[in-house]
């Protein structure tokens, strides 16, 4: 099985990259979000936008990942000590 780096937002033909889908959903967002911004005085581009919702994407991804590893951990300490 291979790492992905996005976790379940990874593309399921390149693990390193973020889905399709999701970065359907980015950029149909991203205009709403440059909309909403303009409007509260927050000049954005759908660049920056997409730059920082695939960097949260990563985040999440690595987040998942931590607390996996964590758990895997947790898991070998217990069965360590009940043994």
């Amino acid at each position: 099985m291979q790492n992905k780096k996005f976790g379940s937002l990874s593309s399921s033909e390149n693990p390193e990259q973020l889905a399709l889908t999701v970065k359907g959903v980015i950029v149909s967002l991203a205009s709403i979000i440059v909309l909403v911004g303009s409007r509260f005085g927050f000049p954005l581009s759908i660049e920056q936008v997409a730059i920082f919702a695939g960097s949260i994407g990563a985040a999440v991804g690595a987040i998942v990942t931590l607390s996996g590893l964590i758990r895997k951990m947790v898991i070998a300490i217990q069965a360590k000590v009940q043994a």
